[in-house]
């Protein structure tokens, strides 16, 4: 062969070589400016402490939180908007390196330039080239056209100078607070903050180009012509494929041990995955979920799963749309609409049978196609008047067989269990063949298999062969039947439950009712569960392994894993969400083994490891943004202090970062008393009506449907007491009200005496005079008798007599009228008055009337003062009913005062007939009226003196019951003045 030909065959197989390496690639997301980027000119990537990812471009820097870009831009405070990188340093700022030379960094949302931060500012003016954090906290600020850097230290500046060389500064490295290493290309050197050079270490056999995997804590890689350095110059990666035009306009980075090295059209990985995504690539970087971000100079940024190596599309492997799909000992097999089978197999799709245009050009009517791929790899097509039978699939040796069959061309499906073929028209009766009988020429023979009542108007729904008994099981709209060795059982346990699709998955049957129910059976024990989930549409069931399956929706996959069965039969099983965002969504056929899941869609097959499947997605994370109160807003930091004021309407704003799902839900809760009360929530806003003052532990945290719920953000806001709740001011208004308290009952108890007082005046002065009114009053029954005694006297012409009575009864009558002209008069003149009445009633009875005064000598009669005819109308009542009604000249009544502890007594004691005998012989017409009259003034004196007056009256009785007489007793309170 001539040498020009093996030329031609090296050049093939090369090119053969590179389109195979470039056809296996990993799936990727694209964004441009059509999904929010402000331009697609990317520098660089940058992730915050937060976990945000952020992207230097010619038009501004744009934050990106997984779902939304926030754009930031001269307008927004920026001094330039070509940023070349947007770097965080330890104190969380993000310096900008941009291309007008102003040095300027962003916290809190706020930009920080010269034109406000007056610390800021440089003497020159040249492009910064790059801002690189320090393990000691510092910033160096490098640069491109002057021969001085810029070291940052908390506020403060320091402008270093550096050495005369005309090469390219790549990276400034701070060995101390006073040395620093500068790197060139072909070496680096060490100075001093006053310029001077000290040692100079120079580079063999490599070229270094830029500082790579900058992170905020310092630690850096370097990026040489051979390989990637460490900062201590040890290679940690040796590039081999030197071709590739490694230099300052594509990036490298080392992440998870794996090597990415931008090209002019693409990027590398470990040298031996080639992407060739059409322009250069400047930057790698990886967010905080894992994903590689890749920055390109024209075409945006495309985000690389962190599974890639176990993630791969094959692209162009077929036309139309895959229909069947199954994986038959380790090799996939599918077929197209177009009838034909392929054999896929390392990246690769070979055909193996392809539908005759012959039969089109015969013009055959043909019904839709049925496919059937054996457990022995032998492979069956289904037309309405033809059978196509492939052998020798799995052997690599396919041989193909054509049979003509005479039987109806109503297929509706071909359904084989190991024994039978079954063949379902789309009438309701199923033909049962023996799978060898099937295939021979003519029409084979088969048996009818009647499956529901002829009268009936069900229809058969769907059906599926149970792999353990080899039995046919089918879902009417009657019911669930099986089919085994011709006979026909209904399956009770689903009542009228109808399934559009089921499949059998070990010890359990899986099914979607028409309703859009997903139901699992256990087969043993006829237990019937219905998975509830969230509002998704079921689809399509793909049995995976023994323990899961792979269950489509309308919008995503959801991973069904089986676990023991209860003791009662209950199926136990957890469904989880796929959300990884690399595999294709409503893809046409879906194959998978225990170890590799293919998805078919728009001819790429993508190839998928059943542990990236069953990963689960790490969740968002919760970041606080803002804290918004009535007076204004507040900056997030871990503790918060307002003053009550402001705590009528606090907004609490957070962000989601989520770089694998983005149906991400939230809830938080305020710590109260120990305890979390956790709450949804509606949006990226917490609102807190008056929560009062105190301290408030608020935490947030989220989840995706497929991950657990993140660790939360946490924020400790303090609302500082009011003035009013302050202790002293408790205290303040506690005394306060206590004086109030104290003054107002004062008053109101002032008030309240004030109008007893005034009551008891009214009262007293009511009483007083009444009670002079009843002492004004004597007995005028008395004053009569003695007006007629007297006028019996002069009659009876006994005027001495007569001229007696009457100066004794002027002297009476005198002594009450200036008695009762006055409040109180002493006893001594009671006592006078007593003896000129007892002298008159002794003139008028003569010796019926006896009397005795005795008064004690401790009692000072002249110094006590009593109220006026106090004594008179006892005496007049001993002498009235107590003697006269006895007529005896032993009547007597004696009157005896006396004082016994500060009391004074005064008795009246007659020997008269007593209380019973007067009682019984006098009605209450004729009660005394002195007597009542005295009772009242004894009330009145005690109301208005508040002094003890007791009255007692008793009937004097010896030993045997004879009455001796009455005894009436005056127990009277001395005053102190007495």
């Amino acid at each position: 062969m001539p040498r020009r030909s093996y030329y031609l065959l090296l050049v093939l197989a090369l090119v053969s070589a590179i389109n195979k390496a470039w056809g296996q690639l990993p799936p990727m997301q694209h964004f441009t400016v059509d999904d929010g980027l402000p331009s697609n000119l990317i520098y660089s990537i940058n992730v915050d402490h937060q976990g945000y990812l952020w992207f230097s471009t010619n038009k501004g820097i744009s934050r990106f939180n997984g779902t939304w870009f926030q754009n930031f831009s001269t307008f927004d405070g920026m001094p330039d908007n070509e940023v070349f990188a947007a770097m965080p340093d330890h104190k969380n700022r993000l310096w900008l390196s941009n291309y007008s030379g102003q040095l300027c960094y962003m916290e809190h949302n706020v930009f920080h330039t010269p034109a406000n931060t007056p610390w800021l500012r440089l003497p020159f003016r040249s492009a910064v080239s790059g801002m690189y954090p320090q393990t000691d906290s510092s910033l160096n600020a490098v640069f491109g056209s002057v021969h001085q850097f810029v070291n940052i230290r908390n506020h403060q500046l320091r402008i270093i100078k550096t050495p005369m060389i005309p090469k390219r500064l790549c990276y400034v490295r701070s060995l101390s607070n006073r040395r620093f290493r500068l790197f060139y290309a072909d070496f680096c050197i060490d100075i001093d903050t006053l310029g001077k050079a000290y040692d100079t270490i120079k580079y063999t056999n490599h070229k270094f180009y830029q500082p790579i995997n900058i992170k905020p804590n310092g630690s850096y890689m370097l990026l040489a012509d051979d390989g990637i350095y460490s900062s201590d110059l040890h290679k940690l990666y040796n590039l081999r494929n030197t071709r590739f035009n490694i230099g300052y306009s594509v990036g490298a980075n080392i992440i998870a041990n794996d090597c990415f090295v931008g090209l002019l059209n693409g990027f590398t990985i470990n040298d031996s995955i080639h992407i060739r995504i059409g322009e250069h690539v400047n930057f790698f970087e990886q967010d905080n979920k894992g994903n590689i971000w890749i920055a390109t100079r024209g075409n945006g940024i495309y985000k690389l799963s962190k599974h890639f190596n176990h993630i791969t599309e094959y692209n162009k492997q077929y036309k139309d749309q895959v229909l069947y799909a199954r994986y038959v000992g380790n090799k996939l097999f599918y077929v197209t609409n177009e009838g034909s089978l392929y054999e896929f197999s390392n990246g690769v799709s070979h055909l193996r049978h392809q539908n005759y245009s012959d039969y089109r050009n015969n013009a055959i009517y043909f019904a839709r196609s049925n496919f059937l791929i054996d457990n022995n790899g032998n492979f069956t097509q289904f037309y309405a008047y033809q059978t196509v039978f492939i052998t020798g699939l799995l052997a690599g040796k396919p041989q193909v067989h054509r049979f003509y069959s005479y039987w109806d061309n109503n297929i509706k499906e071909i359904i084989y269990n190991g024994k039978y073929i079954y063949y379902v028209p789309f009438s309701d009766n199923i033909r049962q063949f023996t799978y060898t009988d099937f295939f021979k020429k003519g029409v084979p023979h088969y048996e009818d298999i009647v499956t529901i009542p002829p009268e009936s108007q069900s229809h058969i729904l769907s059906r599926a062969v149970n792999p353990a008994d080899s039995s046919l099981w089918l879902s009417h709209t009657l019911g669930v039947y099986r089919i085994k060795e011709k006979e026909i059982t209904r399956q009770s346990q689903f009542r009228n439950i109808s399934f559009r699709q089921f499949v059998f998955h070990g010890p359990y049957l899986l099914g979607i009712t028409e309703d859009n129910h997903l139901v699992v059976c256990n087969i043993n024990s006829g237990r019937v569960d219905t998975v509830t989930t969230q509002d998704y549409i079921w689809e399509t069931i793909y049995p995976i392994d023994r323990n899961r399956c792979l269950v489509s929706t309308n919008n995503l996959y959801c991973v069904l894993t089986f676990h023991p069965p209860t003791d009662q039969g209950r199926a136990r099983y957890t469904i989880q969400p796929i959300e990884n965002s690399f595999i294709p969504r409503q893809a046409d056929c879906v194959a998978a083994d225990s170890t590799y899941c293919f998805f078919f869609k728009k001819g790429t097959i993508t190839k998928v490891g059943t542990s990236v499947l069953f990963g689960k997605m790490a969740p968002p994370t919760p970041v606080l943004q803002l804290l918004r109160t009535s007076a204004g807003t507040h900056t997030i930091s871990p503790e918060i202090t307002i003053p009550y004021s402001e705590s009528r309407n606090i907004s609490l704003l957070f962000d989601n970062i989520s770089f694998s799902g983005k149906e991400a839900s939230s809830e938080y809760s305020i710590t109260e008393q120990g305890r979390e009360n956790w709450r949804p929530i509606a949006g990226n806003e917490i609102n807190l009506n008056r929560p009062g003052f105190g301290s408030f532990i608020i935490k947030v945290r989220s989840r995706t449907p497929s991950s657990g719920y993140s660790q939360p953000a946490i924020l400790h806001l303090i609302i500082l007491r009011p003035f009013w709740a302050s202790w002293w001011f408790i205290l303040t208004g506690i005394a306060v009200s206590i004086v109030l308290f104290y003054f107002t009952l004062l008053l109101l108890t002032r008030r309240r005496l004030a109008k007893k007082q005034k009551e008891h005046d009214s009262e007293m002065k009511y009483q007083q005079a009444e009670y002079k009114a009843l002492n004004a009053l004597m007995n005028p029954h008395f004053i009569f008798n003695s007006l007629n005694n007297i006028q019996g006297l002069i009659n009876k012409n006994e005027k001495r007599i007569a001229n007696a009575y009457l100066v004794v009864f002027s002297d009476l009558i005198r002594q009450n009228m200036h008695n009762i002209s006055r409040g109180f008069i002493s006893l001594q003149d009671e006592i006078n008055l007593v003896e000129n009445y007892l002298n008159l009633e002794k003139l008028r009875f003569k010796e019926f009337i006896n009397y005795d005064i005795i008064v004690d000598d401790e009692v000072e009669a002249d110094f006590i003062m009593i109220p006026p005819l106090m004594i008179q109308p006892l005496v007049e009542n001993a002498v009235k009913h107590g003697l006269l009604p006895k007529q005896s000249e032993q009547n007597r009544v004696t009157i005896r005062v006396f004082e016994e502890q500060d009391l004074l007594y005064i008795e009246i004691i007659d020997n008269g007939v007593g209380l019973t005998y007067a009682r019984e012989h006098l009605s209450n017409l004729h009660e005394s009226f002195g007597l009542s009259n005295l009772q009242k003034r004894a009330e009145y004196l005690k109301k208005i003196q508040k002094r003890k007056l007791d009255l007692e009256i008793t009937e004097l009785k010896d030993a045997g019951g004879q009455i001796l007489g009455t005894r009436a007793r005056i127990i009277m309170e001395l005053d102190e003045q007495s």
